[in-house]
Order: C-alpha cells, then structure tokens, then sequence
C-alpha cells in the first residue's frame, strides 16, 4: 500500500510540473517544502516552520485521549520518522519539539472531521474553506508533504493509524485504522 502511495506522489510531481523555485505545499505557518533553484534535476527540498506563535482554538479544551508525548518523545520520534522518509514534514511534532504547542494540544477527531465534511458536501463548500475549518480544529497537520501537490494528514487517533489524507484541499479522504479508505469529501464532485 505504501508504495502505491509513493507511486502516486512521484506521478503527481511529474504531472503537476514541478519547477524549480516553485513552491509546493501551498505557503501555509504548518510548514513549507520547496523545490531549491540549485539547478535541474537537484530534487533538493527544504523545510521550514514558521516561528510564529500557533494559537490554539479558544473554546476547544485538550484532549487526554490522545498519547500525549513531552518535547524530548516528539523529538525522537520526528528524528525517526524524516530518517525513514526525509522529504515529509511533520508539522504537529516539529510544533511540540519546539515548544510551539503543548504535548497536549487538541487535535482533531474522526467525528468532528466527518461532521465538518458532511456539512461541507450538503453545503458544496469551496475546499479551502474546508482546509481552514480543520485547521481551526488542529493548527498543524501531523504530516505534510509537497512537490507540486499539497498533501496534509491529520493522525485522528495521535499515532496515524487512523487518519484523514487531504490532496489540494479537492479531496478528503478518510482511512481507518482496520478498513477501505472512504472519500468523505471531493470538492469536484460538488460541482
């Protein structure tokens, strides 16, 4: 499954056309990965994340259902993931490593997710209102990924086996921990 994934990622870069200088991921605080202009064909990416503040959604209390994890844990684990795949970025625990955002801080849950999404299909919501909404939810994404397609999961459960997949804020999908992956959402779908 996880090379189909890479497959569609390394498909995805060729025909979103990829350039140099371009960046890819859409330019949001969670973090950004850019193509460097060190010349064709270098494939160098970088990843940032803004120092700025993130400011937690004031009327939504911490989770304690969720592994919460100290700065030193979210450290060693962002260590271990960007060692297995160096060209993802993990906002979320980048956030808590730093200090940004307690080991607690809310995340965003399977029900709230298909709700928000089930109103944005009634409704025919545009997809970046849709992305904002989620991002009111949880600031960061737990992972992000680029190159020319803007790709963001949020870990419904903490760790990824539960999660929602979220492809150029056009389609939501969601996968559970022990099931088939379900499109809750696909902007284009809604006309």
């Amino acid at each position: 499954m996880k090379r189909m994934w890479i497959v569609f990622f390394l498909c995805a870069a060729l025909l979103g056309g990829c350039s140099a200088g371009r960046t890819a991921g859409g330019g949001n605080v969670a973090g950004d990965a850019s193509v460097s202009d060190a010349g064709e064909g270098s494939g160098t990416v970088t990843g940032t994340v803004s120092q700025e503040p993130a400011e937690e959604p004031s009327n939504v209390p911490s989770n304690a259902e969720y592994p919460a994890q100290s700065r030193e844990e979210a450290e060693t684990r962002l260590q271990a993931l960007q060692a297995e795949d160096p060209y993802s970025l993990y906002p979320f625990l980048q956030a808590v490593a730093s200090g940004e955002l307690a080991p607690d801080a809310h995340r965003l849950d399977a029900e709230t997710a298909k709700r928000i999404l089930a109103d944005a299909a009634e409704k025919h919501t545009d997809g970046e209102t849709v992305s904002k909404q989620l991002e009111q939810e949880q600031v960061f994404p737990d992972h992000r990924w680029g190159f020319g397609i803007d790709y963001r999961v949020y870990w419904l459960d903490g760790v990824g086996e539960e999660r929602l997949e979220v492809y150029n804020s056009i389609t939501f999908t969601y996968i559970p921990s022990d099931g088939e992956p379900v499109v809750l959402y696909n902007t284009i779908d809604a006309g």
